[in-house]
C-alpha cells in the first residue's frame, strides 16, 4: 500500500512534492478545484518531469 497527502494550499506544486518526499509519502493528490491546479493552468510537462526523476535517491534538500 502507498500513502500520499492532499494538496496543501499554503504550498505550490514543488513545495507539496518536496514535503511529501520528506514525509516518506508516495504521491500528492492534486485538487483541481484550486485555480492554480486547474487543467488550463497546469503544464503537462511539469508532471512528466516529476515522474522522470527519482527524488527518493536524492537528499532531502534537493
Amino acid at each position: 500500500m502507498e500513502y500520499g497527502m492532499p494538496t496543501l494550499l499554503e504550498l505550490d506544486l514543488d513545495g507539496n512534492v518536496k514535503l511529501a518526499l520528506e514525509l516518506g509519502l508516495s504521491f500528492v493528490e492534486i485538487n483541481c478545484n484550486v485555480p492554480e491546479f486547474q487543467v488550463d493552468k497546469m503544464d503537462p510537462q511539469t508532471f512528466l518531469d516529476y515522474n522522470d526523476v527519482d527524488y527518493r535517491s536524492q537528499s532531502k534538500d534537493f
